[in-house]
């Protein structure tokens, strides 16, 4: 046989036998969770973990879990749309109760999770609600507290929107095949029926909110982690684009940006900066009031190798019969938000040298927050809250360049839990009160692409309790 001839059987042999592996390793477009009963925890042992496999709503002592799963065309996989319907009845049952506020956390998976049991996402996640419920449900505010107004206890309630992002099991290296068709889904994902989720949901928020300002029914925050940040952002960025805009820019100063949810949270992202470019050049481009809460974060982590090599990498085959007019294009239609410098608006570091070290005068390190035991203890305390509030405050009164005015450019915050989040002037988005932020930190704080929570050899505290306090900065004082 000729040597192409064998050249030619041998590829032909190599392609049938990852195409094999491929199929067999493909894992089927249908939804886990079948059964929209609620699965209790208070059920025998065996009988509820069986339960909790199929059930599209989990529930606890401390939260309440419920499932929504969308298909590879980004449909609800039932199309009766039981899921949804069954978690707006329970949200709107548990708003109804007189004697109670809600806290309602909604997240998007990214690339290689599902809605399975076991998933690690699914793991993280209700380790989160957990936690959310140690730390804030039930307690004062006080704010609160001290205008005489009893706040209520908060239900903890968590909505995991899935979507198959992982196409392909045990497949070790050979999954990164499938970022493609993922990337593709989680784009259809992100047009189809989860908008229909998000306009309910911030419907629901809204209509609870008009029933007292001061102290909201519900308090929402919407989280997007890798290709589930593509579809937080895709399906929400028109909102964001539209709230960014000034209606009168004379008077944008005393304008605040209109939230979608509280806050919206995406961790490590992956989608490409040119699709943020429409954003960013409308909020680099107008004034903010003092004051005005972050809207929409961004958390990207230098040791993130998915976003910062593999994403670029998937990217330039893409686009290798595109053509791109400059540089800045070029780099922003194959990297990441995230991993574009121009783009950062803060930076995120744990608290080291100068910062650990009193005064030569006297008085507490600048990231000391005495009497403050967030770290030692399962709850926050009110006293806990009113030094977190108190450190907030500090810190305004410092960087503000008129008493009650705009924050000064290069401002530098800390937070109780030992973080200090630097603003970052230099840069293209200079307003030192952007509600938009593009944040990049490191490995002692997001330990790589899905180091976000608590796992064998990594403690994400210092990143919980950020990201909590910047929540409790949207509140209403």
């Amino acid at each position: 046989m000729p040597m192409p001839s064998i050249v030619r059987t041998l590829a032909a042999l190599g392609a049938t036998v990852v195409l094999g592996a491929l199929l067999a390793g493909c894992t089927p477009n249908a939804a886990f969770r079948t059964q929209t009963t609620p699965c209790a925890e208070s059920l025998p042992g065996a009988e509820a973990k069986d339960c909790a496999r199929v059930s599209s709503v989990e529930q606890t002592g401390k939260y309440t879990l419920g499932f929504m799963e969308f298909d590879d065309q980004g449909w609800m996989h039932d199309q009766g749309q039981a899921q949804m319907e069954r978690i707006f009845k329970l949200l709107d049952a548990e708003a109804a109760k007189p004697d109670q506020n809600l806290l309602l956390l909604v997240f998007v998976h990214g690339w290689k999770h599902n809605a399975d049991h076991d998933d690690g996402n699914v793991a993280a996640f209700r380790a989160t609600l957990e936690h959310m419920y140690d730390l804030d449900a039930g307690k004062v505010q006080i704010q609160a507290r001290e205008k005489g107004v009893r706040e209520l206890p908060r239900k903890v309630i968590g909505i995991y929107a899935s979507w198959r992002g992982l196409a392909m099991a045990d497949l070790g290296p050979l999954e990164n095949l499938s970022f493609y068709t993922r990337k593709g889904a989680a784009d259809r994902v992100a047009k189809g029926s989860i908008r229909e989720l998000f306009a309910r949901l911030r419907r629901f928020q809204q209509a609870k909110f008009q029933h007292n300002p001061t102290d909201p029914k519900v308090r929402m925050i919407v989280l997007g982690h890798s290709f589930g940040g593509l579809v937080v952002y895709t399906a929400l960025s028109q909102f964001l684009m539209e709230s960014a805009v000034a209606l009168d820019e004379q008077d944008a100063s005393k304008t605040p940006v209109r939230p979608f949810a509280d806050m919206v949270v995406l961790i490590n992202p992956a989608f490409e900066g040119s699709r943020y470019e429409p954003l960013h050049h409308i909020a680099k481009g107008r004034r903010y009031p003092p004051g005005q809460p972050p809207v929409f974060v961004v958390v990207t982590t230098a040791n993130d190798y998915a976003t910062r090599y593999a994403f670029p990498t998937g990217r330039w085959i893409n686009t290798l019969l595109e053509r791109e007019r400059t540089g800045p294009q070029k780099e922003a239609n194959r990297h990441t938000l995230g991993h574009i410098e121009r783009l950062r608006t803060h930076t995120l570091t744990p608290c080291d040298g100068q910062d650990l070290r009193p005064p030569a005068g006297g008085g507490a390190a600048p990231c000391d927050c005495p009497g403050w035991k967030g770290n030692l203890h399962a709850g926050i305390t009110d006293d806990d809250v009113a030094i977190e509030e108190d450190k907030a405050r500090q810190f305004r009164r410092q960087w503000e360049a008129t008493p009650g005015g705009a924050l000064r450019p290069g401002w530098t915050r800390y937070f109780c839990g030992g973080v200090k989040l630097m603003h970052e002037p230099g840069h293209e988005s200079r307003d030192p009160d952007t509600p938009f932020w593009n944040v990049y930190t490191d490995a002692r704080i997001v330990d790589g692409h899905n180091g976000f929570y608590d796992r064998d050899g990594f403690d994400a505290s210092m990143f919980r309790h950020f990201i909590r306090q910047l929540f409790h900065d949207t509140w209403p004082k």
